[in-house]
């Protein structure tokens, strides 16, 4: 064997030897991002109802009921949720959550979060109420899970009366 075959034999070794190792450098990158987790979906709310809980004072507490479904198979904890009440076009109420919530992984959960309105408002609303017997309502909001993703919701819609005094159909 000459020299120069011995050189381009040391060459062409090397050669593999790299491709062998960038070969096994880029399976093992694939491999360690195949365990990294990706970015939950974002959860759906919808709102389910709206009902009168409480007068005290001058203020109402009212219930805004939220159907928030989780599309991911585990849970997520949601950190702050805000809502607005407008009644009749009126701007009427606001909430906040008062604690925060886990929604159940590939699931619906329930949310109910208080909101409080000033009833000179809703006095000014009350004969329009009762001669239709019925209130155009629209809440809107958002709510922040703990991985600081923020999701708008909105709802508007027709409530009986009697929902808002407190009286179940």
């Amino acid at each position: 064997m000459s020299l120069f075959d011995y050189v381009t034999a040391l060459r062409l070794r090397h050669r593999l030897r790299v491709r062998a190792m960038v070969v096994l450098a880029t399976a093992s990158l694939i491999a360690s991002c195949a365990g990294i987790a990706q970015r939950p979906a974002p959860p759906r709310v919808e709102v389910a109802g709206l009902q009168g809980a409480m007068l005290a004072g001058n203020a109402l507490t009212l219930v805004v009921a939220l159907k928030v479904t989780n599309p991911n198979p585990f849970p997520i904890a949601v950190d702050t949720l805000e809502a607005d009440v407008t009644l009749e076009g009126t701007p009427a109420a606001t909430g906040r959550l008062p604690a925060p919530v886990t929604l159940a992984a590939s699931g619906e959960t329930r949310v109910d979060v208080e909101t409080r309105a000033d009833v000179r408002v809703l006095t000014g609303l009350l004969e329009r109420i009762l001669r239709r017997g019925r209130l155009n309502y629209e809440i809107t909001g958002f709510l922040v899970a703990l991985d600081g993703r923020r999701l708008n919701f909105s709802k508007r819609g027709d409530l009986n009366a009697g929902d808002l005094l407190g009286r179940r159909q």
